[in-house]
C-alpha cells in the first residue's frame, strides 16, 4: 500500500527507497524455494544499498533473508551468526530438508502403535 503510493507520487524515480520497501516487506510465498527468495533479496538489496559500502552490501541482505524465511524457528539460532547470504540459504535449505524429513517420519509413524515392553524389558 504505501509501496503504491510512493510509486503514484513520484513514479519510478526513486528506485532505492521502492526496493527497500520491497525488500522489508519480502516474505517467502507457500510454494516458492529458498534459492529463488535469496535471489530477489539479493537483487533488490543491490538496488536498495548501490550507494552503500561493501561491508554494509554483503551483511544486509542476510538479516532480510531471515526475515522472510517461511521457518521462523530456523532462523532464531542464525541470527548474528551467518554473515553472508549465501551461507544463510545453504543452513535455511539445511534445515528445511530436515523438516521435510521430520514430517514424513512423524506421518509414517502416526497410525502404528509400539509395545514397549518389547523395547524395554522389564
Amino acid at each position: 500500500m504505501l509501496s503504491k503510493a510512493l510509486e503514484l507520487r513520484f513514479g519510478k524515480k526513486c528506485p532505492k527507497d521502492y526496493s527497500h520497501l520491497q525488500l522489508k516487506a519480502r516474505r517467502q510465498r507457500p510454494n516458492e524455494t529458498l534459492r529463488k527468495l535469496a535471489t530477489d533479496v539479493e537483487t533488490l538489496s543491490h538496488i536498495a544499498f548501490f550507494d552503500s559500502p561493501n561491508e554494509v552490501r554483503e551483511t544486509l541482505p542476510i538479516q532480510y533473508f531471515i526475515d522472510g524465511v517461511r521457518y521462523r524457528n530456523s532462523t532464531s539460532s542464525t541470527n548474528g551468526v551467518i554473515k553472508r547470504l549465501d551461507a544463510g540459504l545453504v543452513c535455511a535449505m539445511k534445515f528445511e530438508v530436515s523438516e521435510q524429513g521430520t514430517k514424513r517420519y512423524r506421518h509414517a509413524t502416526r497410525g502404528s502403535t509400539f509395545n514397549i515392553s518389547r523395547i524395554l524389558p522389564l
